[in-house]
């Protein structure tokens, strides 16, 4: 049997001592094949193998495993290469996409290539990361309520996020919470309601920014128990 598959590599893992493990995101959830001397000069699929490479994939069924037969490059994103904080951030996605995706992520999938272009026009890395959190959140099965009151259901007075009832509160039902800034609420109801062809029309402030970040991976984790992330140390080393 075969399989056309087309995604964004978001994992290789070097076996044996040319080989890899390759896990590509695409609009089915990820897909994992074994790439035969990938990791050789002479590879003509190495390119198509790389890190958030954008590439169709051509495999091939032997047992329970997929076999690369012939890889082909769309978009390498070459000059995110260039840049650590780009690079960080992928990061930080494609862990969260490894440790959370399901079988059926198409509207995940679309924001994650959507981003890799707009990393590459130089579009703020932090207004980017900060949607695509609140993305993977919208779509985990885990979604926060940025509409109304989680209690009440009311529309007016909202005055706080709180992630153990999950999400906005209102003035009336407030109680161990402090009222938060209406920047930060604005902002917060925002990265989750805007759609994929907006997600370049504003960019966002990056002190909320870096907030909302460390609040949707604390999120995240909780959610489906995970001790940490991997990629988060360094990302918020590097934008401290």
């Amino acid at each position: 049997m075969e399989l056309d598959i087309e995604g964004i590599v978001i994992r290789q893992t070097p076996y044996k001592e040319k080989d890899a493990i390759v896990n590509v995101f695409t609009s089915q959830g990820i897909a994992t094949f074994y790439a035969r001397s990938i990791l050789a000069l002479t590879s003509k699929n190495a390119s198509s193998c790389l890190m958030y490479a954008y590439s169709r994939f051509l495999l091939s069924s032997h047992g329970d495993k997929l076999l690369l037969r012939k890889g082909e490059l769309i978009d390498s994103f070459y000059n995110n290469y260039e840049s650590i904080e780009k690079m960080t951030c992928l990061g930080v996605m494609s862990e969260v996409v490894f440790k959370i995706a399901g079988e059926d992520d198409g509207r995940l999938y679309a924001f994650f290539l959507k981003i890799l272009n707009l990393l590459k026009n130089n579009f703020d890395i932090l207004t980017l990361l900060c949607i695509f959190l609140a993305k993977a959140i919208n779509y985990s099965g885990y979604a926060l309520q940025y509409e109304e009151c989680i209690q009440c259901s009311s529309k007016k007075n909202i005055v706080a996020v709180d992630y153990n009832l999950g999400g906005f509160v209102c003035k009336k039902c407030l109680k161990t919470k402090e009222v938060e800034n209406n920047l930060y609420l604005k902002i917060f109801r925002y990265v989750f309601k805007v759609d994929i062809q907006d997600i370049d029309k504003n960019i966002l402030n990056k002190s909320i920014c870096m907030r909302l970040i460390k609040e949707f991976l604390a999120y995240l984790k909780a959610k489906f128990g995970f001790y940490n992330f991997a990629s988060e140390t360094m990302f918020f080393e590097i934008f401290k």
